[in-house]
């Protein structure tokens, strides 16, 4: 990238002034992927879509000329109160005999609630988002770890002030101008605190660039949540791992090392190979430059570089993850990502690790250590002002956020549908707590006894309903092995059929005509076969998240559910279906006793037992 071809894309300051820039000028630098992928490389950058739309991909300007791309994640919510259980980390290769790495990174749960009150697709800005009947929540993660170019603009307002004059900004092009287009590397050797120090600086120039902007009647940079803007922050660590997964952190994604993409050459989401998505080197050759970015496949979200290029900041100080929580003691900062130098065999998209906010030294600042930002709005945003022309301004008390809150704590409290028993007791305890003052102690325990009897019912009813949902559970898991089965085996039985029968087609001696009649309708069949086998695996995923909740029950109940299911099947005449329920038991115990953490290597034997429950053809 030579310094003419730097200057001919008008490289300068891009606070309050215009900018005058050709086609592919902020690209070739701020989306290296793009970049190097022969079928963009030569096309123009695209227009960044309006903030206030909440667009899928976010472009946040950046000083001395130039975007940080992000994108939108969505997390499932239908009012401002939900939010999304996501099954984070993974077991160990064996957890049994490496009891310090399952304390580190075993698997955790958390809850997860997106900032912007936006979820699929886009918003129209000129309409209000009615809080009670949300499409999800999101947030925003950055598209690569922070680059070199980006960290050397963003320092820039510290060294020259919050509007960099265009000589600083020469000097900026200048030392970047040695690199080719998309030849891009991250940002390294970070503290927690340099990381924080980076956000504040941008943050600070993009509300100043903003405020100019407002003032000149023109809309603002950063997406605006009701009566608030938006601010960069470090992602927490549940942010951070949701985002890398790709939005697939349900129980049965808990044990898969690697996040999926999006098949180039099919459109299909697929599992790659751990070299698709992580640029590794030797270790034996520390001294190397860190990966450049953008040169591996990006996850389902367009994310590059997640693993195996540099460690990455999170908000969360560390915590062990212990069997049924989260230790008490906070530590050191957590880093994500997994390094290029690190073994293979560790590159997990659950890997984690402490890092130390000080040393003996002083700041810690790991050398493989880079920051990914993401941006995220308060949870009390301001109101919006009814005049058109005041659509910017903040600290607006916010009515309809409140009323939105109070209605959903209702529907989580007063108006959760209940036994009718359990109704009436909670309504003969409103009623009590009215006429406390009131009452005598005999009446005091009338009521109580009344009370009583009414949840001692509402109670009974429920335990009945509780066996009866974990019988259906256990059944309904052993129903879906037999249906594993069964599609496996068709598709499997089919496809060796029709090549066999392609085959002798070719042999015949046929006409041109019927010829390749015959082959497109086998060609038809195949097609077939392939959506058959394309049901195989959400199939098994779905049996394996039934897996899951059998494990968390208690093993009396499990083993109280196993025995009225077998007696159900014989009783149906069913007993063949035992031969999967003994299956079925066997992996939930498995899981029970591991955390309840599926690894691939448990995902694929189990596979193959449920294939060979019966040596015979599945029933039917």
């Amino acid at each position: 990238m030579s310094k003419l071809w730097l200057l001919s894309l008008g490289l300068l300051w891009a606070g309050t002034h215009a900018v005058q820039a050709a086609p592919l000028s902020w690209c070739a630098v701020d989306d290296p992927a793009r970049t190097r992928n022969p079928s963009t490389a030569t096309t123009p950058c695209p227009t960044p879509a309006d903030p206030q739309t909440f667009p899928d991909r976010l472009a946040l300007p950046l000083p001395c000329f130039g975007y940080m791309l992000m994108s939108k994640v969505v997390v499932s919510a239908k009012n401002v109160l939900d939010s999304q259980k996501v099954y984070l980390g993974s077991p160990p290769p064996d957890q049994l005999n490496n009891a310090i790495t399952g304390l580190i990174e075993g698997p955790q749960v958390a809850s997860l609630a997106g900032s912007f009150n936006q979820g699929e697709g886009p918003r129209d800005p000129k309409k209000p988002v009615d809080l009670s009947r949300l499409n999800g929540r999101s947030y925003y993660v950055a598209l690569y770890p922070l680059t070199q170019p980006q960290a050397s603009r963003i320092q820039a307002i510290k060294e020259v002030g919050a509007d960099p004059p265009a000589a600083s900004c020469q000097k900026i092009s200048d030392a970047i101008s040695a690199a080719r287009p998309g030849e891009v590397r991250p940002i390294t050797a970070l503290s927690w605190f340099d990381a924080n120090e980076l956000l504040r600086l941008y943050q600070t120039w993009l509300l100043a660039r903003d405020r100019a902007a407002i003032a000149a009647h023109r809309a603002p940079a950063l997406p605006w949540e009701q009566g608030s803007p938006a601010y960069l922050r470090l992602p927490t660590e549940a942010e951070w791992e949701y985002a890398a997964r790709g939005g697939a952190a349900a129980q049965q994604d808990q044990g898969m090392r690697l996040y999926k993409v999006v098949d180039q050459r099919t459109g299909k989401t697929r599992e790659p190979d751990i070299e698709e998505i992580a640029p590794l080197r030797d270790s034996s050759n520390p001294d190397s430059q860190s990966p450049l970015l953008g040169t591996r496949l990006p996850n389902r979200l367009g994310l590059y570089d997640l693993l195996g290029n540099v460690e990455q900041i999170t908000l969360d100080p560390f915590r062990l993850t212990r069997p049924d929580e989260l230790h008490g003691q906070a530590g050191g900062y957590i880093v994500r990502g997994a390094h290029y130098l690190i073994s293979r065999d560790k590159i997990d998209v659950g890997h984690r690790r402490e890092m130390p906010y000080f040393d003996s030294n002083g700041e810690t600042r790991g050398e493989l250590v880079g920051v990914r930002f993401a941006l995220s709005v308060p949870v009390f945003v301001g109101g919006v002002s009814p005049n058109p022309n005041l659509r910017y301004v903040a600290d607006l008390q916010n009515r309809p956020q409140s009323e939105a809150l109070e209605a959903a704590q209702r529907q989580l409290t007063v108006n959760t549908p209940t036994d009718p028993d359990r109704g009436q007791a909670n309504a003969k305890v409103t009623e009590l707590l009215a006429q406390a003052n009131s009452l005598d102690q005999q009446k005091l325990r009338q009521q109580l006894d009344a009370i009583k009897t009414d949840l001692d019912r509402s109670n009974a009813k429920l335990d009945v309903a509780a066996e009866a949902a974990r019988r259906e559970t256990l059944e309904g898991a052993v129903l879906l092995a037999v249906n594993v089965r069964a599609l496996r085996h068709s598709s499997e039985t089919n496809r060796l059929l029709t090549d066999m029968l392609t085959s002798k087609t070719k042999a015949c001696r046929l006409g041109p005509e019927d010829l390749g009649f015959r082959l497109d309708w086998l060609a038809r069949i195949r097609d077939r076969i392939g959506e058959l086998e394309a049901v195989v695996h959400p199939t098994y995923n779905y049996y394996l998240s039934r897996l899951q909740d059998l494990a968390r029950l208690p093993e009396d109940q499990r083993n109280a559910a196993a025995d009225a299911v077998a007696r159900a099947f014989r009783s149906r005449g069913l007993a063949q279906y035992e031969e999967f329920e003994n299956v079925v038991v066997r992996q939930t115990t498995t899981l029970a006793t591991s955390r309840n953490a599926l690894s691939d290597k448990l995902r694929s034997t189990w596979s193959q037992e449920i294939y060979d429950a019966l040596k015979k053809e599945p029933p039917k």
